[in-house]
């Protein structure tokens, strides 16, 4: 019903708001091109389209996880983890397959189209996905509180597998499509940033065409090092030894990227030695641009895993003040998100200032790709 639901009120929104500017392009006469609104039509459908189907298969996947954890952890982490995969490989790659068709059969010009199509249908999945889970799980606690005798995880409350399903439709509709959307603008920035310049006379067509070749180059190399992951994470969960397999896989990851894009930046020999912003010079090395946001996506990670696993003081000072009632346990998670907050913030300057520095704006947009 929630599938339903979604998928007739957002894709009414994508069609109205086509037709709408379909309709102010013809009455202003404005350079909004036919070609254009079809991008942003068929950016808003992918959007949609990949979510719904990633949300309609997982839970006809889900109890076979279920059954396989009962032989044990290592065979129920398996199937988990090649479930979560695939989900992934299929959005992304459905994602990119619409990029490549606006970009390869309208023009470079008709991505801006198709990325904000994209991200409306990502703000409207990620509010909405958030709100459905907010509300089953209000719902599944007033059942708890109503009636003393059923608790709120029980199979005799009716509001548990609502509570389950909410949760499901909140990471799927909320984390994947937010998540979705930030990764597609950073690879359509990384992409129109050389057209800009060029159009701008800064560049020759020769080295835009090498600046186009660059993002796309790191997006393929980024699926086959998540294939050579996958396999290597499934012969870790094997081993039994799959305690740290994901760490290890950003370990292969970050060393594999980088090294093979600092080869392939060299082979492309981008001849720029300085870029001319706003009457100063800066130096043009999207190499050491891509290195700041692999290293902060790194940083970013451990940051993530030090406030967040029960291994760390944060967490465990949490669990201690829970002795003293849920309102200081509330207020110590509280500080700790804000000090994240805090964290993430510097290390995103961190990463922005110096790839400004080293590559202008396409550095900025090379360091999110990166990330």
């Amino acid at each position: 019903a929630f599938l339903k639901r979604v998928f007739s009120s957002i894709l009414q929104t994508i069609v109205y708001t086509t037709l709408v500017l379909l309709l102010f392009s013809n009455i202003f006469k404005t350079p909004f091109s036919w070609i254009q609104i079809l991008s942003f039509f068929i950016g808003g459908s992918v959007m949609i389209l990949s979510t719904l189907a990633s949300a309609f298969i997982g839970p006809r996947l889900i109890p076979k996880v279920i059954q396989s954890s009962k032989q044990s952890c290592a065979e129920g982490l398996r199937y988990s983890f090649g479930l979560s995969a695939s989900v992934s490989f299929f959005m992304v790659g459905f994602m990119i397959a619409g990029l490549m068709f606006c970009y390869l059969c309208f023009g470079i010009d008709t991505i801006i189209g198709y990325g904000l199509g994209l991200i409306l249908s990502a703000f409207f999945l990620t509010i909405g996905g958030a709100n459905f889970k907010s509300a089953t799980d209000i719902s599944a606690d007033t059942v708890g509180y109503i009636e003393k005798n059923i608790p709120k995880f029980d199979r005799r409350n009716p509001a548990t597998i609502l509570d389950l399903t909410g949760d499901y439709v909140g990471n799927i509709f909320g984390f994947s499509a937010d998540i979705l959307g930030s990764f597609s603008f950073s690879l359509i920035a990384s992409l129109l940033f050389p057209f800009s310049l060029l159009s701008l006379g800064k560049i020759s067509p020769e080295i835009a065409d090498k600046l186009y070749q660059l993002p796309l180059f790191i997006i393929s190399l980024a699926f086959l090092i998540s294939i050579i992951i996958y396999f290597f994470s499934i012969w870790r969960i094997s081993t039994s030894k799959a305690t740290n397999f994901l760490l290890e896989g950003l370990y292969i990851a970050v060393i594999v990227s980088s090294i093979s894009t600092y080869f392939f930046i060299d082979y492309l020999d981008i001849s720029i030695n300085t870029l001319t912003f706003w009457g100063s010079s800066q130096e043009f090395n999207p190499f050491f641009a891509y290195m700041f946001g692999i290293i902060g996506a790194v940083f970013i990670g451990f940051t993530s895993e030090l406030l967040t696993s029960s291994y760390y003081k944060p967490t465990k000072l949490i669990a201690k003040h829970a002795e003293f009632g849920p309102v200081i346990s509330f207020f110590q998670g509280f500080s700790n998100g804000l000090v994240s907050n805090g964290l993430f913030l510097l290390y995103l300057l961190g990463i922005t200032i110096p790839s400004f520095v080293y590559a202008g704006f396409y550095g900025i947009s090379m360091a999110a790709l990166g990330m």
